[in-house]
């Protein structure tokens, strides 16, 4: 009579998922996470209500945040966690219109703490 044996067996499948399902989650809780980006210059308009900001970001599709209070303006751009490489030797554009005209109140970073340097466009545009 042949005796069938099994290979042994351990209880770590038991206790710790497999570990596609521990790359699955660790993709998904970095995915989700929104690093800052740096917003490099600032443009107010003749108008004093319509601003450009350009960011150090290359093609990231930025997510970018304005509130304004009455001395100040406070900005913040972010974008997706990426394992890319590509670095940031590029940059994005955004413009938003102030709810206020920006007259002299100053405006910062969030992302670096920085006070922006604001240009102001030409009188002829």
């Amino acid at each position: 009579m042949q005796q069938l044996t099994s290979a042994p067996t351990t209880d770590w499948g038991r206790r710790c998922p497999p570990p596609i399902v521990l790359a699955v989650l660790l993709a998904v809780v970095l995915g989700a996470c929104s690093v800052g980006i740096k917003v490099t210059d600032a443009k107010i308009a003749n108008d004093d209500v319509t601003m450009t900001f350009n960011l150090a970001s290359c093609n990231a599709d930025p997510t970018f945040t304005i509130e304004e209070a009455p001395a100040q303006v406070l900005v913040q751009a972010t974008r997706k966690r990426t394992f890319s490489t590509s670095g940031d030797a590029c940059s994005d554009s955004v413009t938003v219109m102030l709810l206020d005209p920006l007259g002299d109140r100053l405006v910062l970073d969030l992302t670096t703490g920085a006070e922006l340097n604001v240009h102001r466009s030409s009188p002829d545009g």
